[in-house]
C-alpha cells in the first residue's frame, strides 16, 4: 500500500481560495445587477464586439474559470475598471475614441492583469463589509468605487507591464497598443487635469530642464536627477498611480527593440 502524504495546508488553502472565489462572483453578479438598472448595458452591436474579441484572444489559453467578460456601458466618463467576479467594465464613450484594436486590447489586459495578479482580491474586506450595509446599491456602488482606493502606482505599472506582455504574446502589435495612452492623455487633458496627463510638470518644464542640463557639472545633474525622481515618486504616492506620460515611457522602454 502507497503511503500518501496529507498536505492540511495545501487543502485548506484550496478551500479558502475556492470560498474567495465564491464570494468575488456573487459580489459580481450584484454589481452587473445594479449596473444594468443604473446604466444602459449595450449588448450588441460593434462595440461589445469588438470586446469580446479583444477579451476572446487575450484569454484562448487561458482555463475557463479564469476569462473575464467585457461589459460595454454607456456613461459620460471614458474609463474601464476591473471589480470582483466574471465581468470586466469599459465605458462605450471611451471606445468611441479613435483607436485601434491593438489599444483596445491593452486596456482590456490592464484591467484582467488586476485579477491575474491578485490585485482585486485586496477589495473584498472592504467589499465584505459594504454588503452589510442596510442599502444594498450602497454596497454595490462601492463595489464601482473600491477598486480605486486600493490602486496604487506599484500595482499601476504592474498591471501595465503584464498587460503589454499579454497582448505581444497573442499576436497584437506593441507600438499600436502605447496609442491606447495618446488617448487617455487627450481624455486627461480635455477634462483639463494635466497633472493626470503630464505628471507634477508640464512638457515645457520637462524640455527645460533638459536644455540646463547643458554646461552644468555632472554632479548637479545627478543631484538634479535625484531630487525629480523623489518629487515624481512622492507625487505618484499621493495620487495613486503614474502619470499617462510615464507609464507610456515605461512601457516603450520595455518594448525596446521588439
Amino acid at each position: 500500500m502507497q503511503d500518501v502524504k496529507l498536505d492540511f495546508q495545501a487543502w485548506l488553502t484550496a478551500r479558502r481560495d475556492a470560498e474567495l472565489s465564491a464570494e468575488s462572483d456573487a459580489l459580481g453578479e450584484e454589481l452587473l445587477t445594479w449596473m444594468d438598472e443604473q446604466v444602459v448595458l449595450e449588448k450588441s452591436g460593434w462595440a461589445p464586439e469588438l470586446c469580446e474579441r479583444v477579451a476572446t484572444r487575450l484569454q484562448g489559453a487561458d482555463p475557463t474559470s479564469l476569462r473575464k467578460r467585457p461589459v460595454v456601458f454607456w456613461s459620460e466618463q471614458r474609463t474601464a475598471f476591473a471589480v470582483p467576479g466574471r465581468y470586466i467594465y469599459v465605458g462605450r464613450r471611451l471606445l468611441e475614441e479613435a483607436m485601434p484594436e491593438d489599444a483596445v486590447a491593452l486596456l482590456f489586459a490592464h484591467e484582467l492583469a488586476h485579477h491575474r495578479l491578485g490585485h482585486v482580491k485586496q477589495m473584498l474586506p472592504a467589499l465584505r463589509w459594504a454588503r452589510q450595509l442596510p442599502i444594498a446599491r450602497v454596497a454595490s456602488f462601492l463595489a464601482v468605487t473600491a477598486v480605486r482606493l486600493v490602486t496604487s502606482r506599484e500595482q499601476e505599472a504592474k498591471a501595465d507591464a503584464w498587460a503589454l506582455d499579454r497582448c505581444l504574446d497573442v499576436g497584437y502589435d506593441g507600438r499600436a497598443c502605447l496609442q491606447l495612452f495618446d488617448v487617455l492623455r487627450t481624455v486627461a487633458e480635455n477634462y483639463g487635469d494635466l497633472d493626470m496627463a503630464f505628471g507634477p510638470d508640464d512638457v515645457e518644464s520637462a524640455a527645460q530642464r533638459e536644455l540646463d542640463k547643458d554646461g552644468r557639472p555632472e554632479w548637479r545633474n545627478a543631484l538634479s536627477a535625484l531630487r525629480e525622481r523623489a518629487t515624481r515618486a512622492r507625487w505618484e504616492l499621493m495620487r495613486g498611480y503614474p502619470s499617462i506620460r510615464d507609464r507610456r515611457a515605461r512601457l516603450e522602454a520595455r518594448l525596446g527593440g521588439r
